[in-house]
């Protein structure tokens, strides 16, 4: 990794990027995209003071080590994934990341604590985090695998998280997590090691009811594929109201701790109960009601 730090910081709008090498100190007064870029590029400390637009995939190479907070500000990318991770990201907190088309982060290494809000904006969309590395532990924010928080095209294979083959989730304790298709998709049977805190939401659902494959039948994929090793707490969806057969290896995985609850916190449009003899969602006045597994 190339020595010295980067701290990218906005006073009054003006970001100045000092670089400390050897006992030297370089400013430049006006930061730009091109400079974050740069940034990503060698170990340090990232401070963004801005919201900010990259028309480039922000990279941090193998052997970089970052920490980055956003400052509470919006980083929004167009390209396929927003931040790419093959080196080492201790820290990513404190803000809004908006992109990319395919992922919003994805991990190929490692990332220590993960607290942001991701919404995964394009057609392409297949999560919100994409990991075949580690991360240590989701300590909060809002994950969302599904375009800026609407439908577009059908998109039944987004997901907050997608965890792959190869990828491992220490810890779970906190955050908001839905997707276009489930909450999560887990393809290592080892792959989400706990969790302890959290909301796992079910399918996004457009305002004509219909849910990302254009039916209600995603409604019973809270997730898909391997259910995390050790579940003592969050908020998990459950369609056991809506279907009697559904979420079974879901409720194997919970502690006798859990109680089968009525809720209003999910993404769905306001005023739609679900018609079980229809199997549709129907507008009521008296507001949705939703069904949940949470601590007693």
């Amino acid at each position: 990794a190339e020595s010295g730090s980067a701290t990218l910081v906005n006073n009054g709008g003006t970001i100045e990027e000092i670089v400390t090498e050897d006992g030297a100190s370089i400013v430049q007064p006006i930061m730009t995209a091109e400079n974050l870029i740069a940034a990503f590029q060698k170990d340090g400390e990232i401070f963004v003071g801005a919201d900010m637009e990259v028309a480039q995939t922000l990279e941090v190479p193998a052997g970089v080590t970052l920490s980055i907070d956003l400052g509470g500000h919006t980083l929004t990318v167009s390209k396929s994934s927003a931040i790419l991770n093959n080196g080492t990201i201790s820290v990513l907190e404190n803000g809004n990341i908006l992109g990319g088309t395919s992922t919003g982060i994805r991990n190929n290494g490692t990332i220590g604590t993960l607290n942001v809000n991701v919404t995964a904006i394009g057609s392409l969309c297949s999560g919100a985090i994409y990991n075949t590395g580690v991360i240590e532990e989701i300590v909060g924010g809002r994950y969302l695998g599904h375009p800026n928080g609407l439908l577009g095209e059908l998109r039944a294979q987004g997901y907050a998280l997608y965890n792959g083959s190869t990828g491992v989730v220490k810890l779970i304790s906190d955050g908001y997590f839905q997707g276009g298709g489930s909450a999560f998709i887990n393809y290592n049977q080892n792959g989400i090691l706990s969790v302890t805190g959290g909301f796992f939401d079910c399918p996004y659902i457009d305002e004509t009811g219909a849910s990302a494959c254009g039916s209600d039948a995603t409604l019973k994929n809270l997730y898909n594929q391997n259910a995390p090793i050790s579940i003592t707490g969050g908020t998990w969806f459950n369609a056991l109201g809506l279907y009697s057969s559904a979420t079974s290896a879901l409720k194997g995985a919970l502690d006798s701790g859990y109680a089968f609850v009525q809720g209003d916190c999910c993404e769905m449009v306001s005023f739609k109960t679900y018609n079980s003899e229809g199997r549709i969602w129907e507008y009521s006045e008296s507001g949705p009601v939703y069904y949940y597994y949470n601590v007693a």
